[in-house]
């Protein structure tokens, strides 16, 4: 979802070619930031009286739990593909709560202050917030990449008054994903064991490293090695890898991914249309 920004990307006629992914926003008009942004990234909680404060991404959310329950009815062959953009953006619902995918002044942020798991008690770091990204406040561009790193707290004047524990917030999306994975896979057993979330928790906080490629080859190494001790570990498991290319590379995939893309997208806008929110996306 996050890699696909490449404008090169062919183009299937069955379906229009539509980008998800980081970074494409720099380029593009301000409408096409909200077709981005708020399908695929910052799921709108749909609770307020304006506009701005309807399209906030909140935590599990009534909708984010539509797309739950909407997960559990995906079929056909982009179904997989189908439940991985899903299940992106119900995740994102956690990691970007309290932000929306539009240009809002309720993205704005003051006082932002950080301090890493291991170092908490100790003085906050503070940030200086661009001037600029404060004028176009566009999701949480103000509060840099804090929202994304799990091992994170951090506040500021207007959000999180009392310091957000990102790995609390990503044990409760991981617990949610979990279960929704299980019954994806008809697995009767929908719920890590408290030793799993232990673990689980632990590589939260203490994967640390700054650039996030190196920390998610930590992951896959932790998953390689069983660290998380699933019952059933597969060979596939043990090698796993990250293949950013891996759908372009394929001769099935990416008809069958920008499928998804569509399907996706036609969901999120129609929802907002019943909840009288016509011509946002």
């Amino acid at each position: 979802m996050d890699d696909n920004i490449d404008d090169k990307m062919p183009h299937f006629s069955a379906f229009p070619q539509r980008f998800s992914g980081h970074e494409i926003w720099e380029n593009v008009r301000e409408v096409e930031n909200a077709e981005v942004w708020v399908p695929f990234h910052f799921l709108p909680a749909l609770d307020g009286d304006t506009l701005d404060q309807q399209l906030v991404c909140r935590k599990n959310s009534v909708l984010a739990q539509a797309l739950a329950a909407d997960m559990r009815t995906y079929s056909g062959k982009d179904r997989l593909f189908r439940l991985g953009i899903a299940l992106h953006v119900y995740a994102d619902t956690w990691a970007h709560q309290e932000f929306s995918g539009i240009t809002s002044v309720g993205n704005t942020l003051l006082g932002l202050e950080s301090q890493p798991e291991q170092k908490i008690g100790l003085e906050w770091l503070k940030y200086e917030v661009s001037p600029l990204i404060n004028l176009k406040p566009l999701g949480h561009a103000a509060a840099l990449h804090f929202p994304d790193q799990p091992y994170l707290y951090w506040h500021s004047e207007q959000k999180f008054t009392e310091g957000r524990r990102n790995w609390v917030e990503f044990m409760e999306a991981a617990r949610a994903l979990y279960q929704i994975l299980c019954v994806a896979g008809e697995n009767l057993e929908t719920e890590l064991s408290p030793r799993q979330e232990l673990f689980l928790s632990k590589s939260f906080q203490e994967i640390q490293d700054e650039d996030c490629n190196a920390r998610n080859e930590t992951w896959l190494q932790r998953i390689q090695m069983n660290y998380f001790e699933f019952a059933e570990l597969t060979e596939l498991d043990q090698c796993l890898e990250y293949q950013p290319g891996l759908i372009m590379a394929d001769a099935d995939y990416p008809k069958l991914f920008y499928q998804g893309i569509e399907e996706h997208y036609a969901w999120v806008k129609s929802q907002l249309e019943t909840a009288g929110l016509e011509d946002v996306i």
